[in-house]
């Protein structure tokens, strides 16, 4: 519903505004830690600073997936209830 998007989006923000501060100290978030210094990456991908996890509050309503990582209402929505796995003879 509309009005928990609003909901969220204000916390959102106020989220945002609040920890500005964990970054604000940190010259370069995205640039790689001292402790990787002399390491050798093998692609394209580098570690960066990470804040602190933020707590999403209790009145925002949790998304159906949240505890099974199963979209539910995503499934019911397309009718298809998940991947079909298929075991010895019938795998072929």
């Amino acid at each position: 519903p509309a009005a928990d998007r609003a909901e969220f989006d204000q916390w959102c923000a106020r989220v945002l505004s609040e920890s500005s501060h964990l970054v604000a100290g940190v010259a370069n978030p995205l640039a790689v830690p001292y402790a990787f210094t002399n390491y050798e990456f093998s692609g394209p991908l580098r570690p960066a600073y990470v804040t602190p996890q933020v707590r999403v509050p209790a009145g925002i309503p949790k998304p159906d997936y949240w505890e099974t990582s199963i979209p539910a209402s995503e499934q019911a929505a397309r009718g298809a209830p998940g991947v079909d796995s298929k075991t010895g003879d019938a795998a072929e």
